[in-house]
């Protein structure tokens, strides 16, 4: 399904933004347009309450969960064979542990977030280069054997501005082993790394919860603590938030709220 989108950003104490995001591409089953309605990390889209949007619309609007169940860990090996599956997952349990915020200090310092997107360029992802789509759109390769699948397979882009896909991915490095993946259902999006996952969680249309390796969960609410140029350093690419953004015939990986700001992970070309 492919939508024409015009989305007015409310900044508050900045005016407003009118960003035209163009034809959004397909939408895996149980996935929503935005994956974080109108904020959260991997989701999260347009309004200075999150960072990006690949991972799964908002729950306020009381639509049903799309499911439990993990399916398990990465092998050492994967079956290039088999396509790539956005997985189902429930959210880690609190375990009593007290919310936090991200505070200025959290945002800038070297939290759990920052350390999982640094995994990413760990899988072997050259920095700078450009990789190929396969013919359907469903894997890019790189010089050097790494391998971003995806679950929803990318076509050719239109004109009309950048095209923003709702897709998991996964990263093989070079002996074919899963290295990243991301996974995204209705208001949350998990981001695991070997063994540790980092989960987004939209709270509410405005509000999201960074939970970290450990289970402390940090979210963006004021009243917790958050930082007071939240909104400013959404508009720079400085809070947590996951982009895969299509425009014409070139793709780009992006993650928001690292240690650049703004990071480009991956190009990927027809």
């Amino acid at each position: 399904m492919r939508w024409q989108l015009v989305v007015v950003v409310a900044v508050a104490g900045c005016g407003g933004v009118t960003t035209d995001v163009g034809p959004p591409g397909p939408v895996d089953a149980g996935g929503p347009f935005f994956s974080g309605g109108l904020g959260g990390a991997g989701g999260g889209g347009l309004v200075p309450m999150g960072g990006g949007s690949a991972g799964g619309g908002n729950e306020a609007g009381g639509a049903p969960d799309a499911g439990p169940l993990d399916a398990g860990r990465p092998d050492a090996g994967v079956d290039a064979g088999q396509p790539f599956v956005n997985q189902r997952f429930d959210l880690p349990d609190a375990g009593g542990l007290d919310a936090g915020a991200m505070t200025c200090a959290w945002l800038d310092g070297q939290n759990c977030w920052k350390r999982q997107v640094d995994r990413f360029r760990d899988c072997g992802v050259p920095v700078g280069a450009v990789g190929r789509f396969t013919d359907g759109g469903e894997a890019c390769h790189f010089d050097g054997g790494v391998v971003i699948d995806f679950s929803s397979p990318l076509p050719e882009a239109g004109d009309g501005g950048n095209t923003l896909w709702i897709t998991a991915l996964r990263v093989r490095d070079a002996r074919g082993t899963s290295c990243f993946e991301t996974a995204y259902t209705l208001g949350r999006t998990r981001f695991r790394a070997g063994t540790e996952d980092v989960h987004s969680h939209n709270r509410s249309l405005f509000t999201y919860e960074m939970i970290c390796p450990d289970g402390r969960r940090y979210d963006n609410v004021a009243e917790n603590g958050a930082c007071e140029t939240f909104g400013l350093r959404y508009l720079g690419g400085g809070v947590p938030g996951h982009d895969v953004v299509c425009d014409g015939a070139e793709c780009r990986v992006l993650f928001n709220g690292t240690t650049e700001g703004r990071r480009v992970a991956a190009r990927c070309l027809r």
